[in-house]
């Protein structure tokens, strides 16, 4: 089996990621399921725009847009 890596953030990222639990801290429970729904319907439109950059521009496939 592969051993990954652990991800290493910029420091730019940590602090992001230290402003963000703050801002969540006071959520109530309604509110966190809402912001959880939005993160990750933006985390699957990440994955379909990574997927088709991938599929386009190292596979080869022609971009949807060009026929």
């Amino acid at each position: 089996m592969e051993k990954h890596q652990p991800i290493e953030f910029s420091l730019e990222q940590e602090f992001n990621l230290k402003v963000f639990e703050t801002q969540i801290q006071n959520l109530d429970l309604d509110q966190a399921k809402n912001l959880l729904c939005e993160l990750y319907r933006q985390m699957s439109i990440r994955e379909v725009y990574f997927r088709n950059f991938v599929k386009h521009n190292l596979i080869g496939d022609p971009p949807p847009w060009s026929e």
